[in-house]
């Protein structure tokens, strides 16, 4: 479905899901940028790493990619002419 299509039929639903869009995929970058340093992290005095784990942030990129797929799949949804109510009255 095109873009043009969703902002035709539902644009209510389309400015504010492309808008979450934008905002997870900021944060996404913000968590890789965190995930590509983690091996430099702060230690404290005994050694230990302090902060997120490397898998933690591989996690919240993997739900995010999740919910980025599950909102190109309302947009698919939002392109589909059927089923459509049936119009009232009925023509027989």
């Amino acid at each position: 479905m095109a873009l043009r299509s969703a902002l035709a039929k539902a644009w209510f639903v389309t400015i504010p899901v492309l808008a979450f869009l934008a905002w997870i995929l900021l944060k996404a970058l913000d968590v890789y940028s965190f995930v590509e340093t983690a091996g430099s992290g702060a230690v404290d005095a005994q050694g230990t790493a302090i902060g997120t784990s490397f898998v933690a942030g591989v996690v919240g990129l993997l739900v995010m990619l999740v919910v980025v797929l599950l909102f190109v799949v309302l947009f698919s949804e939002l392109g589909e002419d059927t089923p459509a109510p049936s119009p009232w009255p009925p023509n027989e």
